[in-house]
């Protein structure tokens, strides 16, 4: 295959760029250079130098093997600026309102799902957002999912994840349960609660980062790691909130990742 010297030597400092720097010094065949490197791998790290954008990857040995390939060839990832945190105003029932596309208010008993508008990656990490409230019962349930948005329909923005809603993961909030759905198999684990950060129930934080590298995310509430890392996460999914709540306001926030404190 043929690839232009500007393409490799896009990052100037990196071995990649070291090595074709003298191409007079490179052993050829035929006039070609020959590389002992896996070609799929590759064509991803090519991919990434050509569009500056982390390859779609779905197949996770792969996505490992193009991460050691950059670090191989000492290719520097540039993160791009972040997406705004937002409400996908396509997938949100129409009682409930949005406003600056970034916070939603609820003032009735009806249940219902609204999705973000961006995907968790490793460009975009981490979504927080607060809650308040003012009506606090054994039967307010607020949760945290992780969907494919592929399968998602809008039927479902009425129904609940306890119905037929597909995820992937789910955190429920006031539950303090962490919930993973393989196919129809669902594994319920409940999260500690004597942690200060559930004193007030009135106004929360709650944040959740996701490591694409790992494949896990971790939960955050009221700044302070849960010390929970849930594994096995797949790529790309989409964050969905769901509101059994009369009256309550979620205000999403676009801060920077979390500060690392932990509680066990």
């Amino acid at each position: 295959m043929k690839v232009k010297l500007s393409v490799l030597m896009k990052q100037p400092y990196s071995k990649l760029a070291s090595f074709f720097s003298c191409l007079e010094n490179i052993p050829k065949r035929n006039g070609h250079i020959f590389l002992d490197r896996n070609y799929n791998t590759f064509m991803y790290l090519l991919d990434f130098l050509n569009t500056e954008k982390i390859p779609k990857i779905n197949n996770r040995t792969e996505k490992c093997n193009f991460f050691d390939e950059l670090d191989y060839w000492g290719i520097k990832l540039k993160i791009e600026k972040k997406e705004p945190l937002m409400f996908d105003q396509n997938f949100c029932p129409n009682y409930f309102t949005i406003k600056n596309n970034s916070i939603l208010q609820k003032s009735n008993k009806s249940k219902g799902i609204v999705l973000l508008k961006r995907q968790l990656n490793l460009n975009n990490p981490f979504i927080e957002f607060y809650i308040s409230m003012t009506d606090l019962n054994n039967n307010s349930k607020i949760y945290l999912g992780l969907i494919e948005s592929i399968k998602f329909k809008l039927k479902y923005l009425t129904s609940s994840f306890e119905d037929d809603v597909p995820f992937v993961f789910l955190w429920d909030i006031f539950g303090n349960k962490l919930v993973r759905k393989n196919g129809e198999k669902r594994k319920t684990m409940d999260l500690n609660k004597s942690c200060k950060c559930y004193l007030n129930f009135q106004v929360n934080k709650f944040g959740l980062k996701y490591n694409q590298l790992k494949n896990s995310v971790e939960l955050f509430r009221n700044d302070i790691n849960l010390g929970i890392d849930v594994k096995n996460i797949p790529p790309f999914l989409t964050p969905a909130i769901e509101i059994n709540v009369n009256d309550c306001k979620i205000q999403l926030l676009n801060n920077n990742i979390q500060q690392e404190k932990i509680f066990i």
